[in-house]
């Protein structure tokens, strides 16, 4: 594109700005009626939003709740599993050494 080409371009571009700008201007003010029908749709779109989200957040804190379950069982097996207080042992005394040996 050259650079009579783009300033062709942005010619346009303004021309077009200016004709819609003042196509916005020249609307006339809603009326009331028209006020309260976009009232009514945002408070129902507000509405809509705040229980979408009121049941999001219902999920998520059911989710949570699960997985704490879970994680609550996990770390019970844990404790109780004899192969891992041996390696708590063994991770222990190995950091033990490391600290002796000044490693």
């Amino acid at each position: 594109m050259d650079d009579d080409e783009f300033q062709e371009r942005l010619r346009k571009l303004y021309e077009d700005h200016a004709r819609v700008m003042s196509l916005i201007e020249s609307m006339p003010p809603p009326t009331e009626a028209q006020k309260k029908g976009i009232q009514d749709l945002i408070a129902a779109q507000k509405h809509e939003y705040d229980e979408f989200y009121k049941q999001r957040a219902e999920e998520d804190i059911k989710a949570q709740i699960q997985w704490e379950a879970k994680e609550e069982l996990r770390q019970a097996k844990r404790e109780t599993d004899p192969a891992y207080w041996k390696r708590l042992y063994l991770d222990m005394a190995s950091i033990s050494g490391k600290c002796f040996l000044g490693i």
